[in-house]
């Protein structure tokens, strides 16, 4: 039963060889990496701007220099996003 076996296996392997010379070799893609850095500008941090107001009118002015960092910090992050796509 061995002998059979190892018969059966030479014969497979033997094929298996003479099918796959017949094969067209697929082409080779070679794929560079390029890494995309956003612009410094892009990169600077905003920051906390400090509080010393004691009138709901310095806390007004405060919050609304808080929500303009906010929105320049948004575009930034779409100007990078956008560069990246």
């Amino acid at each position: 039963m061995k002998k059979i076996r190892s018969i059966k296996t030479i014969i497979t392997f033997c094929i298996l060889f003479a099918l796959s010379a017949c094969a067209k070799p697929y082409p080779v893609h070679e794929t560079e990496i390029v890494k995309i850095t956003p612009s410094p500008l892009l990169l600077e941090a905003f920051p906390m701007p400090p509080f010393s107001g004691s009138t709901n009118e310095d806390l007004l002015l405060y919050t609304l220099t808080l929500e303009q960092n906010l929105n320049l910090c948004n575009a930034r992050l779409s100007a990078i996003k956008k560069s990246v796509e």
